[in-house]
């Protein structure tokens, strides 16, 4: 009797584990059903997002070349008419991947840089770039902006050189209208490096020669300094940082990765073979016998 039962038993426990393994068999397909119709879901919402992004940037720059154009560059309250002239050249950016920078009222000659910059990536024309500039002012400029245009009656014969110069007496203080003057009024109070790196930001918004550029920055030197970069008549703006900044190293014991020598390569147009020299070997050791002597005043 006793057999009989552990017999029935182990034929239903056999039953049982045969119903689990094909439960957990059927489960396993269906969370790979589910895993599987998620990804395509989410394929498919990156895809259609995409699409969506696409439709909305060209439903963007269509408003901004058939409204705009009626609503900003006429004042709201002109009463002249003037003809709508319809052209398929393209009036705004030529690569729509690059965005213009905005610009709020604050820095404005960081945003003068930066926006021509974006002008000469994108091949802008001089006559699509007040119209573009205009479309990224917000806060104060944007106001600015509503009251350049009812004083003008129409941006039709601004140019952008007009409009820049009128935005950078709005926004920029008496001091810093005038780039030079900042420039060459820029003094080194930092180290080196960061005197460097801001006289090669007043540097860009200027036309001046690399003489006097040159002149300029080894002038504002810390006097310490300027007095020993002299002895070795600095030939390029990139050879006179090389030497300050070995200078500022003995000088203020500053710490230097070794066999890295300092190099930084100018931002110029022209070919200058000298652009990317290093401080040799020997003028280092002139600079450290100039330690040794006590320069004239």
């Amino acid at each position: 009797m006793a057999d009989e039962v552990q017999t029935r038993l182990q034929k239903e426990v056999a039953t049982l584990q045969k119903e689990v393994q094909r439960i957990d068999a059927s489960n396993e397909q269906t969370r790979s059903s589910i895993e599987q119709t998620r990804f395509d879901f989410c394929a498919g919402m990156d895809a259609m997002g995409k699409e969506m992004r696409q439709m909305f940037e060209k439903l963007l720059l269509k408003i901004d070349s058939n409204i705009t154009a009626k609503n900003l560059i006429e004042p709201s309250g002109s009463t002249e008419s003037r003809p709508i002239i319809v052209s398929d050249e393209k009036q705004f950016t030529e690569h729509s991947k690059l965005q213009c920078p905005r610009f709020n009222g604050d820095d404005f000659l960081g945003w003068k840089l930066k926006v021509e910059q974006f002008f000469a990536a994108d091949n802008t024309e001089d006559k699509h770039k007040v119209l573009i500039a205009m479309m990224h002012l917000d806060g104060r400029a944007l106001q600015w902006h509503q009251k350049f245009i009812r004083d003008k009656g129409s941006l039709h014969e601004v140019t952008w050189n007009q409009y820049s110069l009128s935005l950078q007496a709005r926004f920029c203080d008496t001091e810093s209208t005038n780039p030079f003057y900042v420039l060459v009024a820029h003094k080194h109070t930092n180290t080196v490096e960061e005197y460097f790196e801001e006289f090669e930001s007043l540097l860009s918004l200027v036309d001046i020669s690399e003489d006097q550029a040159l002149g300029i920055f080894i002038s504002n030197l810390k006097p310490e300094v300027e007095q020993r970069i002299r002895l070795f008549y600095p030939k390029t703006l990139n050879h006179a940082f090389n030497l300050a900044k070995q200078v500022e190293v003995m000088i203020f014991n500053l710490p230097r990765k070794p066999n890295i020598p300092y190099k930084h390569i100018l931002k110029s147009d022209e070919d200058d073979t000298l652009s990317g020299l290093e401080v040799t070997n020997d003028e280092i050791s002139a600079i450290e016998a100039t330690f040794d002597h006590v320069l004239p005043p």
